[in-house]
């Protein structure tokens, strides 16, 4: 069973959703941003940290369903029912692990996509600029990749992301529900600004 995770791992997390080398997925951080976080694709051995990170008070309210096993802990790391297929890890100098971001494409109009991304992070490691520091190096990364229309969807009650979102400059758009049913405000910000 683990070596069917590790072939798929490699399938489903390339860097650069250009080029799917081994090279595309070497860890980067910035040097104008806190050198303290880097982002780096989330791997199956992760699986215990993220185990330990996730806990309700983190996966409740963004609607992750539980973790309480490694195997569930290698499921959300190779994003299973998710079209967010690219996943990273937040990574801390000091801490390692601390958090991830999910990121995938989603047509917006016959000539737009948006990058459609979700994160999260650990209780001990909120509120300290983190969550800023790392979406500034993926905004960053995929600017250098020519995207740059991004669209974040923000459960109401998560007040913490929507003041995080307006301050990386995005802009209330619209409110949605989908099927599950939840209410979601959607957050873009479109053309290369920078946070």
């Amino acid at each position: 069973m683990q070596q069917k995770y590790a072939q798929t791992q490699e399938t489903i997390s390339p860097w650069n959703t250009a080029s799917k080398t081994r090279d595309d997925l070497t860890p980067f951080a910035a040097d104008n941003i806190d050198s303290q976080i880097q982002l780096r694709p989330i791997q199956l051995s992760d699986a215990p940290r993220v185990k330990d990170l996730m806990t309700m008070a983190i996966s409740r309210p963004l609607s992750i369903a539980p973790i309480h096993k490694i195997n569930e802990a290698q499921d959300f790391i190779l994003g299973k029912n998710s079209n967010q297929n690219i996943r990273l890890g937040i990574s801390h100098s000091r801490h390692g692990l601390i958090g991830g971001i999910s990121y995938g494409f989603e047509k917006a109009t016959p000539n737009q996509n948006y990058v459609l991304f979700s994160y999260w992070l650990g209780e001990a490691y909120q509120r300290q600029g983190h969550t800023f520091n790392a979406l500034t190096l993926l905004f960053n990364h995929l600017r250098s990749q020519g995207n740059t229309d991004f669209l974040a969807k923000v459960y109401p009650s998560n007040t913490p992301s929507q003041h995080l979102l307006k301050k990386l400059g995005f802009q209330y758009n619209e409110i949605s529900t989908s099927k599950d049913p939840s209410t979601f405000i959607h957050f873009t910000r479109l053309g290369p600004q920078i946070p």
